[in-house]
């Protein structure tokens, strides 16, 4: 009887080991809708693509598309299991910094960042729903 036990207690063990599966960075990897509900150009809707970024960093991602500025218009994100964080950064001429906030569901997200042209900070805030 003892080694039945002992038998049990060896098949529970892989039960109570963390996930591995439930990797956050997963949640944002994908095409996105943003519909802008604040800004200079707002209302507006374009598509953003989250992947994840060939980086040594696991939270590490990069998002395509923002502010409508097309495919080629990328910035890095750091993933913090539901929020998505974008650090201040330049990129091509814009000055971008914000987050994102993922929802219950795991398929939509309130978004605010801020950039700026050289002519003036936008403050822009809005949805993304996963496609």
């Amino acid at each position: 009887m003892r080694k039945l036990w002992v038998f049990l207690a060896i098949l529970a063990i892989p039960a109570c080991l963390p996930d591995d599966d439930d990797d956050p960075v997963d949640d944002w990897v994908g095409t996105w809708t943003v519909r802008e509900t604040k800004g200079e150009f707002a209302p507006q809707t374009y598509t953003v693509n989250i992947s994840r970024a060939q980086s040594l960093v696991d939270d590490k991602v990069v998002i395509r598309g923002l502010y409508a500025q097309g495919q080629d218009f990328w910035l890095s994100a750091e993933i913090d299991v539901m929020k998505m964080i974008i650090p201040v950064q330049e990129r091509e001429g814009f000055i971008v910094a914000g987050s994102a906030q993922m929802d219950g569901s795991f398929e939509s997200a309130s978004i605010s960042f801020s950039i700026d042209d050289g002519s003036g900070n936008d403050e822009v805030s809005g949805t993304m729903t996963k496609n």
